[in-house]
């Protein structure tokens, strides 16, 4: 079973489809977003959240 993710301490492995899915969905962006965040700032998903919101990749959502 896969590790739960967590936006404090997680990290991104941008080669695992599956988890790059899920991580995209949980950081309301798109994969290739959170792929250009990654590559730009590394893969601790704190980072990249605040990177993606910074650079406006974010999606809003109404929830």
């Amino acid at each position: 079973m896969q590790e739960q993710l967590n936006i404090n301490n997680g990290r991104i492995d941008i080669l695992n489809k599956q988890e790059l899915k899920c991580w995209s969905e949980l950081l309301c962006c798109t994969e290739e977003d959170l792929t250009q965040a990654v590559l730009t700032i590394g893969n601790a998903a704190k980072l990249v959240d605040t990177y993606l919101y910074l650079n406006r990749k974010k999606q809003n959502i109404d929830k």
